[in-house]
């Protein structure tokens, strides 16, 4: 599923790559999104604060 997010990619593309449905991919794309957003959260509160600087 990192593949598709990382490459950009449809969910219907991704689905037909890995020989799942879509439905498939698109739950887990919502659980990854979370996943990764809690993850890089302090990164991304850093770049902030530098950029106000």
């Amino acid at each position: 599923m990192l593949f598709g997010l990382r490459h950009n990619l449809p969910d219907e593309t991704v689905a037909e790559v890995f020989g799942c449905s879509q439905a498939t991919i698109t739950r887990y794309d919502e659980i990854l999104q979370t996943i990764l957003r809690w993850v890089t959260r302090p990164e991304v509160d850093q770049r902030l604060e530098q950029t106000r600087r």
